[in-house]
């Protein structure tokens, strides 16, 4: 089958950057996989906790200004912590 010793040179070179890119691209997949669920479980842990919230339980305050303005809103069930700034 490997008349030519580059034949079989070139075969091995071939194979080699073929699995090269193939686990380069495996642990693209695979870290981006671990982002996107880290990202669904604490967007669950943030659901849940809202939602169990007990209706007579405190909130928490929340003041938001646009243009100059102040609203302030209560949001029930909310823990400190449970809301990170991204920027």
């Amino acid at each position: 089958m490997w008349h030519d010793p580059h034949q079989l040179l070139n075969f091995i070179v071939i194979a080699a950057a073929f699995g090269l890119v193939l686990s380069l691209w495996l642990g693209g997949v695979l870290i981006w996989s671990m982002v996107r669920r880290q990202r669904d479980q604490a967007v669950r842990q943030r659901l849940q906790v809202v939602q169990s919230g007990h209706p007579d339980a405190p909130g928490r305050v929340l003041r938001l200004w646009h243009e100059g303005n102040e609203v302030t809103t209560v949001v029930p069930g909310w823990r400190a912590g449970a809301v990170r700034w991204r920027g």
